[in-house]
């Protein structure tokens, strides 16, 4: 047992810091807003979250791409990327989720991955040993009997 829970959580981690750089595109042209309407909900969610914590959101108006797509590396379920223009400038964010994820939308797991990816993304938040910004995910009962203070954590770090 402790070997399948070991073995699932190197498969549901988040990329790391490194994998996010190698992302990264210099003088990118910002694209067309394609958020994938299936995700808004969970967007909409995030941001009254956040509005309810008074948390800085202003970089939510970069992001331009939410998508369901694969991502290239079987350990990763879910990505921020970040694009800069040459002078530093934020370009635009993306968040892409494991297609797979799109057969899981009502379940706490998929609300944990979207609040991760978007913490990155918005709240330009790196990764934490613990709640929703740490790079493994947790059961579906975890989630769910802990959620509040999940939220709590990732909006006031406390």
């Amino acid at each position: 047992m402790f070997k399948l829970l070991l073995i699932s959580m190197f498969l549901t981690a988040c990329g790391t810091k490194a994998d996010d750089f190698i992302r990264r595109e210099v003088n990118p042209k910002p694209p067309a807003y394609s958020i994938d309407p299936v995700m808004q909900p969970m967007i909409d969610q995030f941001m009254d979250d956040a509005h309810a914590y008074d948390a800085d959101t202003s970089r939510a108006g970069y992001l331009r791409i939410a998508e369901f797509a694969e991502i290239g590396r079987d350990q990763v379920v879910g990505v921020c990327s970040e694009y800069t223009f040459s002078n530093g400038e934020l370009s635009y964010l993306q968040v892409t989720i494991r297609p797979d994820f799109a057969e899981r939308l009502d379940s706490p797991s998929y609300a944990g991955l979207m609040y991760h990816e978007l913490g990155h993304c918005i709240l330009n938040l790196e990764h934490s040993e613990t709640g929703i910004m740490a790079p493994v995910m947790y059961s579906e009962s975890y989630y769910e009997e802990n959620w509040d203070e999940l939220v709590e954590e990732l909006f006031t770090g406390e």
